[in-house]
């Protein structure tokens, strides 16, 4: 079980039942967690929240105590970081309502989420551990995933990845700064092969699932070709319009598929550390045939332009830098 492995000292927080009713804003730190990517945050009678955090390299991770406690996210934001969350239910259930399906994630399991996405999260009697996940790890762990937003990992096939999870709370703070890199590699790549089985259960396993996989992987190659088309993929996949348009039902489309694609790879490259080319470049390198259609398709996927999301994550960028920054001065201040 993966509680086994949760530390004493985490072990002794004080149970739910003993919190004392009169906890002033109980939400507040639920709130600090959750900042701007939530429109809605409730706190029950009974609500409970606490959260530590530790950083390891780019990861963000969180490891939470929740009780009566709820969030929602009525439409698209910006999510200017295109930062998406892992969570792994230690013990409790933590339950989602999507705009097309209501999920449960129980201990081991672990989900994914992106939170500028619609969701509604109600957590009772939850221990969860949080890893906030770069677009530049994602696209690393999952480049044919054309939309991670609640994927369930069952756990049988997360138990490897839940475990180090776990370690890398208790133990980031020791890990040297140098080897931060290395860690956050390894990571992603556990990430990658914990992510092959859902993919596996919905493209290899069902009915059509090869011819599904072979075909996006087919997209994947050919993503920057101005000419992919469905004619195309069916003709290089082997197979027959009217298949090709069943097996991406569930998808959207095969046109939505891939304009979505296209979409998550110019948010990547937007994202990256150092890029300065202009995000007419940047949209013909997605694989867009022109800078108006991107930002259509970006607004579309992720409710804000591509110049807004630009200028929304470099600035959130230079904010950490400076906290960055301000923390080390003050740590190296004679007293």
């Amino acid at each position: 079980m993966i509680a086994d492995l949760v530390s004493q000292a985490a072990d002794a927080l004080p149970p739910l039942d003993s919190i004392a009713e009169t906890l002033v804003d109980r939400s507040a730190v639920y709130r600090a967690l959750l900042g701007d990517l939530s429109d809605t945050i409730v706190a029950g009678p009974e609500s409970f929240a606490q959260v530590e955090t530790r950083r390891l390299g780019s990861l963000a991770l969180y490891e939470c105590r929740l009780h009566d406690m709820s969030h929602e996210r009525h439409g698209l934001s910006s999510n200017a970081n295109g930062y998406v969350f892992l969570q792994l239910a230690v013990s409790g259930t933590l339950r989602v309502e999507l705009p097309d399906r209501q999920i449960e994630i129980r201990d081991g399991e672990i989900a994914l989420f992106d939170p500028g996405r619609p969701l509604r999260m109600s957590a009772d009697r939850i221990h969860l551990m949080t890893v906030r996940l770069t677009p530049a790890l994602l696209e690393a762990a999952a480049p044919h995933a054309a939309n991670l937003h609640g994927t369930v990992i069952e756990a049988a096939q997360a138990s490897l990845l839940a475990d180090v999870t776990v370690a890398l709370m208790r133990h980031a703070h020791a890990i040297p700064v140098a080897a931060g890199a290395g860690a956050v590699r390894a990571f992603g790549e556990l990430l990658a092969i914990a992510l092959q089985a859902p993919a596996a259960a919905s493209n290899g396993d069902a009915p059509g699932g090869k011819k599904l996989a072979r075909a996006r992987a087919l997209v994947e190659a050919k993503l920057t070709a101005k000419h992919l088309s469905p004619t195309m993929i069916a003709a290089e996949s082997g197979l027959s319009r009217s298949t090709l348009y069943e097996l991406f039902k569930p998808l959207g489309g095969v046109s939505h598929y891939v304009q979505a694609r296209r979409a998550d790879r110019l948010r990547m490259l937007l994202s990256q550390p150092g890029e300065v080319r202009s995000i007419a470049e940047l949209a013909f390198e997605a694989g867009f045939a022109s800078d108006s259609h991107a930002s259509r398709t970006f607004r579309d996927l992720f409710g804000v332009s591509p110049g807004r999301f630009r200028r929304d994550h470099f600035a959130v960028a230079a904010q950490a830098d400076l906290r960055a920054a301000t923390a080390s001065m003050t740590a190296i201040r004679p007293t």
